[in-house]
């Protein structure tokens, strides 16, 4: 099971590297789409996390969910819903991921 907080540090990872006028200091109130995401950001921003997550999103997470919470709340709530067809081991970020 993956842990919120990590799910919350990864979240900020991959708003930050996607989103044009993303703040140094992430609120959890912050709107995805306030900050400079577009359609293509949103969509580049669920990939980079399925990546990551090594776990299928639907595309349109961040559009029903663009506030910061929201969108780590759903995310949690995909997981947990899953979590009796993930491996023994759990689940955990992948590291070194980088993105443009």
């Amino acid at each position: 099971m993956i842990e919120r907080d990590e799910i919350n540090s990864l979240m900020k990872k991959v708003w930050k590297s996607v989103l044009p006028d993303c703040p140094g200091e992430m609120n959890k109130d912050d709107n995805f789409f306030s900050l400079g995401g577009s359609d293509y950001c949103a969509v580049r921003a669920v990939t980079a996390l399925e990546n990551d997550l090594d776990f299928p999103l639907p595309p349109e997470l961040i559009f029903n969910n663009p506030i910061f919470y929201q969108t780590c709340n759903a995310v949690a709530s995909l997981i947990n819903s899953q979590k009796s067809s993930l491996p023994e081991s759990g689940m955990s970020i992948k590291e070194g991921k980088e993105y443009d």
